[in-house]
């Protein structure tokens, strides 16, 4: 949603996160956007335009050069290609370093360098420290862990060249095209994504990005004034708190790495997850009552891990 001082403009987007119309607030439509393959608006008289700077991949146009900025680099879609050098092209060779989701821009965005990591057999297995939107980088599991910083993961990429074989190459492409359609694209996971994803997920993990994660009403009083200040929050019962934190993580485990600014750390469990999404009782009585509770609610499913990424979140009281 485009917000300014006067007015509401509300962007619809397709698969590709091209704005395809723009409606005002009662419901008119300004604007309509038709695109060739790599991006450049089709010349239709009869589509309606307005001042929108923001089409292409949702990306917003530079009327001086007819380019897309997409923060990295700038995208020309009358030339079909970046204007600038692939900044991971020595990990491609079989592709020219101008090239635009390598070639088939109807299935793939290039965003801005988060990455998604696939191992050599064309397995999801985690992301950099960016999350999932980006170009994918390719590596050893072994040399693998969640969260780490893109510069260290980009070290270990062996690029898309160097699957296993021709079932693998395939595998990743079924799998990084349908990432765009994931509950947690943007980091984020709603209590109804979460329901959704444990009713049809098949209990496979999604990556959280942790920065995002509201703490309300947590303070840093909450910690005790000792160095071993780990603190078992639980968001689900305490008045004030988000309700998609409640709903989809429950109780967290933190520690306040530093009380100063407030940074907040999150202990993880021996898989590496900062939260499980399932319904079964582990001893503790109250958590045991509102997850039998949960359960007739949400009905059927598979649980799953949410494994996280990012910066800490900061608490500012």
């Amino acid at each position: 949603m485009i917000v300014n001082t006067t007015n509401e403009h509300l962007h619809i987007t397709d698969h590709l996160g091209s704005v395809r119309a723009v409606l005002d607030q009662s419901m008119t439509v300004l604007e309509q956007n038709d695109y060739y393959p790599f991006g450049l608006r089709h010349p239709n008289a009869s589509l309606k335009t307005t001042a929108n700077r923001y089409r292409y991949n949702g990306k917003e146009e530079i009327a001086a050069d007819a380019t897309s900025d997409y923060g990295a680099r700038q995208y020309s879609a009358e030339f079909c290609q970046w204007l600038q050098v692939d900044p991971l092209s020595e990990k491609y060779y079989s592709w020219s370093p101008y090239n635009f989701c390598v070639g088939n821009p109807l299935k793939y965005v290039d965003m801005d360098g988060n990455n998604p990591i696939y191992d050599v057999n064309g397995n999801l297995i985690g992301t950099d420290d960016g999350g999932l939107q980006g170009e994918a980088i390719i590596m050893n599991k072994v040399n693998f862990v969640q969260g780490m910083a893109h510069d260290e993961a980009m070290r270990y990429n062996l690029g898309l060249d160097n699957f296993t074989d021709d079932e693998a190459k395939s595998a990743f492409e079924e799998s990084f095209s349908g990432l765009k359609d994931r509950p947690d694209w943007d980091g984020v996971v709603t209590d109804q994504e979460a329901r959704a994803w444990w009713n049809n997920g098949s209990g496979k993990d999604l990556y959280i990005d942790v920065s995002k994660i509201d703490l309300s009403p947590l303070e840093k009083s909450d910690f005790s004034e000792k160095d071993d200040n780990r603190l078992q929050f639980n968001f689900f019962l305490s008045p004030g708190a988000s309700k998609t934190t409640g709903r989809v993580h429950g109780t967290l485990t933190m520690k306040l790495k530093n009380r100063e600014t407030g940074e907040i750390g999150f202990y993880l469990d021996k898989n590496g997850y900062l939260d499980t999404y399932d319904f079964n009782g582990d001893g503790r009585i109250v958590r045991d009552a509102t997850t039998w509770m949960a359960r007739q609610i949400v009905g059927e499913g598979k649980g799953y891990g949410f494994k996280p990424y990012g910066k800490n979140p900061i608490l500012k009281k």
